[in-house]
């Protein structure tokens, strides 16, 4: 992609390039290359839908999989119990590289979406990041018709929660003022199924030090 933007930078021709990229490969593999274009400064737009997992190659981990959650390499029995890890939170993370637009979307919130890929490809002076929550039936475990109500919960919970960063400046796009219970999530996909009473009062502990950190960074910018 950069070679691609410094090409038609070179024969003065205006473009939006845009790359779409899961989750594995923009987190983990592909990470270096991402944060390199992000501190270069390249025009680019960069949207990652992430369904937290290699979900392509047979259901693996990847470093955005949820804690607790079951893939084939973050097995479910007697020694373990989904991933013992937290997940890497890649919006943040783009956000501490001080690129001009960085933004959550989500499938449920069309609107939202088009709004911020409209601010991302309109976006001058840097690279712009949108991450995008992608549910995944087969990976997740769960009926394909259900993908937008899942979608739904996880902004509900804060699972999720929709923002974005323009210019450092750092504003909530949806915020629920009475966020239901993880267990609304958890409850409607199998590589959660396993999970006990402790282990899902861990996860919302997760989720709710994840979004007070957001919350802070919002009214502090």
């Amino acid at each position: 992609m950069t070679g691609v933007y410094r090409y038609y930078r070179h024969i003065g021709k205006d473009v939006n390039l845009v790359a779409f990229v899961g989750d594995g490969a923009l987190a983990d593999v592909s990470f270096q290359q991402l944060s390199a274009a992000a501190e270069r400064g390249e025009q680019l737009t960069i949207i990652c839908y992430d369904n937290e997992g290699y979900m392509n190659t047979g259901v693996q981990r990847s470093s955005t999989t949820p804690p607790g959650a079951w893939t084939n390499t973050s097995p479910v029995g007697k020694k373990q119990r989904g991933k013992l890890q937290n997940s890497k939170y890649m919006p943040l993370i783009m956000v501490d590289h001080d690129i001009p637009y960085v933004a959550t979307a989500n499938p449920a919130y069309l609107e939202d979406y088009a709004q911020k890929l409209t601010k991302a490809l309109n976006t001058k002076n840097g690279l712009s990041y949108i991450h995008l929550f992608a549910p995944c039936p087969t990976g997740w475990r769960f009926p394909t018709d259900r993908g937008i109500e899942i979608s739904q919960a996880a902004v509900w919970t804060n699972y999720f929660p929709l923002w974005e960063c323009a210019a450092g400046k750092l504003s909530f796009t949806t915020e629920m003022r009475s966020p239901k219970p993880i267990y609304e999530l958890t409850r409607l996909m199998g590589k959660f199924s396993h999970l006990n009473k402790d282990e899902i009062t861990q996860l919302q502990l997760s989720v709710d030090k994840r979004f007070a950190k957001i919350k802070a960074l919002a009214s502090i910018t």
